[in-house]
């Protein structure tokens, strides 16, 4: 083939792009008045880990599929400057797009964020353990995602981002009943009978297991490395789970059915993180979360009454009150907002690392607040699983 018959590749080269969500459109327009083409910008396979991604990184590499051939020179759309080169030694019409601008100060800003979602989840689960003594589990979900959705419902309502269509709201129950149904009831069951301690480093191992539905899911094949941060993570969950930690019980064997539940929890929240980048590609973060805790609060609020009947709550005093606003608005909308201002910000690798702040926080408070004794097999649980996700965090 000569080189006028050979396709061209066209490279985009954004500068200012660190927080461009994806997909996204750009009109690329010449020196002339009317537009040439439309791009649409995709995260390129391997450069980029499932469940960050509605945003860009600084200085990664992104595909760039052209739906006109483009003529222009550098244009600029919603703060974003594009330019365009041609190379004729590859197929056409797929690019490259890499981002070059100065993020220092937005990572400075998504890692604050990062520790701050993490650190107010490890809370959480000290906050939920004190709580639980009063309000049974199911109850105290609903409870929660009552008041994360009507928060998050007034935010949306301020700022009016675009709202899922029809044929989305079967994704976005999904997401209810799998991340926030079944997963935050098992936590908090889990939580109940384990410890906060426990509840804070077991389902630390979410971004480990995100893997093992990345492949079927989305078609993201996992490398040796991060096959090698699962078996760590796994090994330091299971050795966790079933020897447990040396805090009194109230009966025999609830430490080992309280970790299955947390091992649930976590498991189904990686599912729950990995389905989520889908509508996440498409909608606003803060609304596939709100429309998650609604629908995850229409599926527990069957099981309220059921569980109401064989375990009525306690009374409820001003610190009951407080822990539920705590874990209604401060860890559901709160601590999401600044989960996904993280992300936007990092994209998914260093998150992943900050996340086993939450083991952390929830090990101390919980030994310090409650009086948990933290055994030796929790020690070496949380090594393995920090290893774990430190290995997934630096297959960037």
């Amino acid at each position: 083939m000569s080189s006028e018959q050979r396709p061209e590749r066209v490279s985009a080269y954004a500068v200012v792009a660190p927080t461009l969500p994806t997909p996204t459109m750009v009109t690329l327009r010449p020196r002339a008045l009317r537009p040439v083409s439309l791009l649409t910008i995709h995260p390129l396979p391997g450069r980029v880990h499932v469940g960050s991604p509605n945003a860009f990184q600084a200085s990664k590499v992104y595909s760039v599929n052209f739906l006109n051939r483009p003529t222009s020179l550098p244009s600029q759309r919603g703060g974003v400057t594009t330019g365009v080169s041609r190379q004729p030694d590859a197929p056409y019409p797929t690019g490259t797009m890499s981002t070059s601008a100065d993020t220092r100060g937005p990572s400075i800003d998504g890692i604050v964020s990062g520790l701050g979602a993490a650190s107010i989840w490890g809370g959480m689960y000290v906050v939920s353990r004190m709580v639980l003594e009063v309000i049974p589990p199911v109850t105290l979900v609903f409870m929660r995602l009552v008041l994360g959705t009507i928060t998050l419902a007034i935010v949306i309502r301020l700022t009016a981002p675009r709202l899922p269509s029809r044929g989305d709201l079967k994704l976005m129950a999904s997401l209810g009943l799998v991340g926030m149904c079944i997963s935050l009831v098992a936590q908090f069951a889990g939580t109940h009978l384990a410890g906060a301690a426990n509840g804070a480093l077991i389902t630390s191992a979410t971004p480990a297991f995100m893997l093992v539905f990345a492949w079927p899911i989305l078609g993201t094949r996992p490398t040796i490395r991060q096959v090698g941060a699962l078996i760590l993570a796994t090994t330091g969950v299971l050795i966790v789970t079933l020897v447990g930690t040396d805090a009194p019980t109230e009966a025999p064997g609830s430490h080992l059915a309280g970790n299955t539940f947390l091992l649930v929890a976590a498991v189904t929240w990686a599912l729950y993180s990995v389905l989520g980048g889908r509508a996440s590609s498409r909608y606003d973060a803060l609304v596939t979360t709100a429309y998650a805790t609604g629908f995850g609060a229409l599926f527990t609020l069957p099981l309220v009454p059921w569980e109401l009947a064989s375990t009525p709550m306690g009374s409820l005093d001003w610190p009951v009150w407080t822990g539920i606003l705590y874990l209604g608005i401060v860890s559901t909308a709160g601590a999401f907002y600044l989960w996904n201002r993280s992300i936007a910000r990092l994209g998914a690798s260093l998150p992943g690392l900050l996340f086993f702040a939450q083991p952390v926080v929830g090990g101390l408070l919980g030994a310090t607040v409650l009086g948990e004794v933290l055994s030796t097999s929790f020690f070496i649980g949380g090594a393995l699983v920090a290893s774990a996700v430190v290995l997934s965090a630096r297959e960037t």
